[in-house]
């Protein structure tokens, strides 16, 4: 967790109170496949954060046999 005890070796990090997400998708099937493509965009989770967003995709691919 963020508060409580931790080893000492890790730098302290200050919570930024106010974070958002903002997620997105799409999806396409045929009979015997399909594919799902996902994007995320997160605000700066601690104040120390360089970057004022972070941002993730991924892509599916999903067959039936």
């Amino acid at each position: 967790t963020i508060e409580g005890a931790r080893p000492k070796h890790l730098y302290d990090v200050d919570v930024q109170n106010l974070q958002s997400t903002l997620a997105t998708g799409l999806v396409y099937y045929q009979a015997s496949w399909g594919v799902a493509l996902s994007f995320a965009l997160n605000t700066k989770n601690y104040e120390q954060d360089i970057e004022n967003f972070n941002s993730f995709a991924s892509i599916e691919f999903i067959w039936r046999f």
